[in-house]
């Protein structure tokens, strides 16, 4: 028997592992760049209870018609979506801000609403126009009135776009809690926190191993034992007769929560429900109180681009399942007698005129171009890049027609 070479055996068993590190390191990298799994991208804020996180990174999976398609989510090092932030004030900068509508997280950043903007504008000035897209998924525009008191000094924007989502930024006043309304019905700042449960959750996405390598072979693990990556079917009707009665319901909660008990903790960032109190029980004393205090956050809005000599534009979003013909999720007038499908945008701009704000209501332009196909589908309730293209449209004319920038 011929012996064994030790020294052989060991250097190439060296070189083995060597060239294993290498192929992890080479493909850790990758993923990193071009395919983060699972990123992190947000961070708990004492101001806005969490925000971005300058140059984070992760991918989103979309199901659309022509099957599911990935989408890459950069932040810059300022902490916006997009490409970084020009040197210097440029000659005219727009600032937008709203939720996971604007940040835009399952469309690609050359065709999210602030990108559109920005390349028309520019072509309708002839001059270079930078957008910044501001959203947050999750945010509300009492989140978006601390950002701009915070923001608006220091970037010196010729313009501000604040885009409100009917669907459910009424309910998310009640659910961060950052403001609420005194005995005489006056605005007052809430004495918040953020619960324990929602710091474990940031703080085990913060703990997991960073290496793409082992997140990506994680996922495979829970995709092959759960069956996730299938195709599924989904029961229109079902969906469409339990949405709104689990939307009637967490309205109640969160104004029992937070109006009725008194709870300050904020443990319910992106548990956003369809504004159904508001939209079919209008009297009702939750829906009385969303609607006093998005006044007053309306006005603090304003009084904000005011106080910066900064011209400002409302842009109201609707609700598929209330602009759309098809959606999986239609209210049955003959169950809601009280619904009106353009109940939620008329309110919201009849609020935002009260305080003097230029509006964009995008429902009546919505519902004349065929609204179904400007959001997603499969329990998707966004605007695709469809809607974004013709929101940028009709909000790059209403600037340049008013005169806004200049």
């Amino acid at each position: 028997m011929k012996p064994i070479n030790w020294r052989a055996a060991a250097l190439n068993l060296a070189v083995l592992l060597v060239s294993c590190f290498v192929c992890l390191a080479a493909t850790e990298v990758f993923l990193r760049r071009w395919f983060p799994i699972q990123g992190l991208v947000y961070q708990l804020d004492p101001r806005c209870i969490y925000r971005l996180i300058p140059n984070a990174r992760k991918t989103v999976w979309v199901d659309t018609d022509e099957g599911r398609s990935r989408v890459l989510l950069t932040i810059n090092s300022s902490g916006y979506r997009g490409p970084e932030l020009g040197s210097g004030p440029p000659p005219r900068r727009v600032l937008v801000y709203g939720d996971s509508f604007i940040e835009a997280e399952y469309t690609r950043t050359e065709e999210t609403f602030a990108w559109r903007l920005q390349e028309k504008l520019s072509a309708g000035l002839q001059s270079p126009v930078e957008v910044i897209n501001a959203g947050v998924a999750g945010y509300g525009p009492d989140q978006i009135s601390v950002r701009m008191q915070d923001e608006i000094g220091s970037l010196k924007p010729s313009v501000v776009v604040v885009s409100i989502y009917v669907g459910n930024d009424f309910g998310d006043l009640l659910r961060n809690k950052l403001y609420r309304l005194d005995d005489s019905g006056r605005m007052v700042e809430n004495s918040w926190k953020v619960d324990s449960s929602l710091e474990r959750d940031f703080e085990g996405a913060r703990r997991r191993s960073d290496l793409q390598v082992v997140r990506g072979a994680q996922l495979v693990a829970r995709m092959l034992s759960s069956g996730e990556g299938s195709a599924r079917t989904l029961d229109p009707d079902v969906l469409a007769r339990n949405h709104i009665e689990h939307s009637l319901r967490r309205c109640a909660e969160d104004y029992e929560d937070f109006v009725v008990g008194g709870n300050d903790k904020v443990f319910a960032i992106f548990r956003d429900a369809y504004d159904a109190d508001v939209s079919l029980f209008p009297t009702s004393d939750s829906a009385r109180y969303k609607v006093r205090l998005m006044a007053q956050v309306l006005g603090r809005i304003k009084r904000i681009s005011d106080d910066n000599s900064v011209p400002l534009l409302l842009m109201i979003i609707p609700s598929p399942i209330d602009v759309c013909k098809t959606y999986e999720t239609r209210v049955k007038r003959r169950v809601y007698e009280n619904y009106r499908p353009t109940r939620l945008t008329t309110l919201t701009e009849d609020l935002a005129k009260r305080h003097g704000i230029d509006t964009l209501n995008l429902y009546d332009p919505y519902a004349a171009s065929n609204p179904d196909s400007l959001y997603f589908r499969h329990g998707n309730d966004h605007w695709n890049s469809a809607g974004q293209d013709l929101a940028a449209d009709l909000a790059a004319k209403r600037i340049l027609a008013d005169g806004l920038i200049r």
